[in-house]
């Protein structure tokens, strides 16, 4: 996911590289230019596949838990799943699009250029529309399952890619594009940096716990797969779960593969490692009272 949460800046990086290249001066050409009438119909009709997009999906855009459970087959996962890759998509269609048009055309033609930067804005907010959706969706999934370390670097992906489009509108839509790729580049970057200061998976595990004390249901099996900065909380909170849920927790972290190759070490895993020996007489306490249950 940080890898498709990269997408758009790189194939922008890519597009806006290819464009400014110039041939060497042995093979001098002509510069590849783009026509006003021609640029102002491409994003015509791309503006116009996005409205009629957003048009005919808007109430699946923004249905929330009623859409879901007036749906058959459709869960929240699914709901919120097909939102983010709608916004990948939409984002690594429509950014170079517009990025390509407003580099290649040349025209001076005031009511051109005009037109132009009217279309590019309309797609941007269509483009920042079918963002807010996929924010919303996920959010909405969040709040009915919890976070997990997926749904917090989803979350980072929209927010970088929501931030991407507001500095279009800063650098681009003002006929400053040249700062546009390495801005965006500059906050994919900090959005990375804010994925490993926040640490999701601990994030995640703490939610989770807070949900469970709360009386919500805790995805035991889950455990099998998160990653060891996770555990140090959830150890420190087993003894004030219900002990239907530590029992099923301990179920989980019985189930998780032990490594114990010196290559595989890592700062989670050893504050994983310190947790379970500082935690250890209570595990086995515990797991004493889930065997005579």
């Amino acid at each position: 996911l940080a890898l498709v949460a990269a997408c758009t800046v790189v194939t922008s990086a890519i597009i806006w590289t290819v464009l400014r290249w110039r041939a060497a001066a042995a093979l001098r050409r002509a510069p590849v230019t783009l026509g006003g009438i021609e640029a102002v119909t491409v994003l015509g009709l791309v503006a116009l596949l996005f409205t009629v997009f957003v048009g005919l999906q808007a109430r699946y855009l923004f249905g929330g838990s009623d859409f879901v459970a007036n749906t058959i087959g459709l869960t929240y996962a699914e709901y919120a799943r097909s939102g983010f890759f709608e916004l990948v998509a939409v984002d690594a269609l429509g950014l170079p699009l517009v990025l390509a048009a407003h580099h290649l055309v040349t025209t001076d033609d005031q009511r051109v250029r005009q037109s132009l930067t009217g279309l590019m804005t309309l797609v941007a907010l269509l483009l920042a529309l079918i963002a807010v959706s996929a924010w919303y969706r996920l959010s909405l999934y969040a709040r009915v399952f919890g976070l997990t370390e997926e749904r917090i670097v989803a979350a980072a992906a929209i927010v970088w890619m929501g931030g991407t489009l507001l500095w279009f509108g800063v650098t681009v839509l003002r006929d400053k594009s040249v700062h546009f790729v390495s801005g965006s580049g500059v906050l994919a970057f900090a959005v990375l940096a804010a994925l490993h200061i926040v640490n999701p998976d601990a994030w995640a595990m703490r939610t989770q716990i807070a949900r469970a004390q709360a009386g919500h249901p805790f995805d035991a099996p889950y455990l099998k797969y998160v990653g060891a900065d996770a555990l140090p909380p959830l150890l420190d909170a087993l003894p004030t779960l219900s002990p239907p849920i530590r029992c099923g927790v301990l179920a989980g972290l019985d189930q998780r593969k032990v490594v114990t190759d010196w290559r595989s070490w890592t700062v989670p895993r050893w504050n994983a490692e310190r947790a379970r020996i500082r935690h250890r007489a209570d595990l086995t306490a515990l797991r004493e009272a889930c065997s005579a249950r």
